[in-house]
């Protein structure tokens, strides 16, 4: 956050030096390739994404700490066979048929506009916490640029709910 203008993170630990531009709640989801092996068309529990194969964020994301909290709160541990902070990794490993994944949705949205991945939610409501942040270093006067992607951004699908 030192050298870019603004980042956009999912469920960060706030902190006093970074100023959040914009905020929304975004459930994590349950990620598989449409007609694929592992589609399933009923909504699924945690107990039977426990026996698919999986693909996760690492504890140290957002998005992997917040699978890690549910996990150690249902008592129970995904069967993550690849662990990556990459995106791109996680959707291919769905695209490819090898399992699921679990992510906000806004991060596939056209994948599965497109019809080609499967968003299901979760039946509890154990991941519906997560929020998408756009955060900027407090005190850093935003560039015209910047400025103009904030009020643009404001208005997209990801942060129109906020």
């Amino acid at each position: 956050m030192d050298q870019a203008h603004l980042g956009l993170g999912y469920n960060v630990t706030r902190e006093p030096q970074v100023r959040v531009e914009i905020a929304s709640v975004w459930p994590l989801v349950a990620l598989m390739k449409r007609g694929g092996a592992f589609d399933s068309r009923a909504s699924l529990d945690l107990a039977a994404l426990d026996r698919l194969p999986g693909a996760i964020a690492p504890k140290s994301f957002g998005i992997g700490a917040m699978i890690a909290a549910v996990e150690a709160k249902q008592g129970l541990r995904f069967r993550a066979i690849v662990e990556t902070g990459l995106i791109a990794a996680l959707k291919a490993f769905v695209q490819t048929d090898m399992g699921c994944t679990i992510l906000p949705r806004f991060v596939v949205e056209s994948e599965v506009l497109a019809g080609t991945m499967v968003a299901h939610p979760m039946s509890k409501a154990v991941f519906d916490g997560g929020v998408a942040y756009l955060p900027r270093r407090e005190g850093r006067k935003l560039p015209q640029a910047a400025q103009l992607l904030v009020k643009h951004l404001k208005t997209l699908l990801v942060f129109a709910k906020a």
